[in-house]
């Protein structure tokens, strides 16, 4: 492939697929994804090695828990970046020339709307599912 062909491609993943723009820190946003990804490369491995023996993954298992928090609190700014870049790419919130002082779409609103909703109602989303986002 040609490098024109590879910039064009490049740009398409990295702005079309995964929702980056030019605002904010989109070159460290990309690091950021792409240092995690490089992580889950290892960590599958090593799960996979254990055949998925309950026993052999858990300690395995608990190193990725302890990596994860450390990669969270090292990333706090870069991640709430790219949850303002998931949420102007999926349509809930616009922004004009800086991704920092975007806008409120009705799509937004709705989401609003209906979280309030379902949390008047004491309706969870996954309320058959064993979850722990900790």
């Amino acid at each position: 492939m040609d490098n024109d062909k590879f910039k064009e491609k490049y740009d398409d993943l990295i702005f079309g697929e995964l929702g980056l723009c030019g605002c904010g820190c989109p070159q460290e946003t990309l690091e950021m994804i792409v240092e995690y990804l490089k992580h889950d490369i290892e960590y599958t491995k090593k799960i996979k090695s254990t055949n998925y023996n309950y026993d052999a993954f858990r300690p395995i298992y608990e190193e990725k828990e302890k990596w994860q928090k450390n990669f969270i609190e090292e990333n706090k700014e870069i991640l709430f970046v790219f949850m303002l870049y998931m949420l102007n790419d999926k349509g809930f919130m616009d922004h004009g020339t800086s991704i920092y002082s975007g806008w409120l779409e009705d799509k937004g609103k709705k989401l609003i709307e209906y979280y309030e909703r379902a949390k008047q109602e004491n309706y969870e989303l996954w309320n058959n599912i064993n979850r722990n986002c900790t």
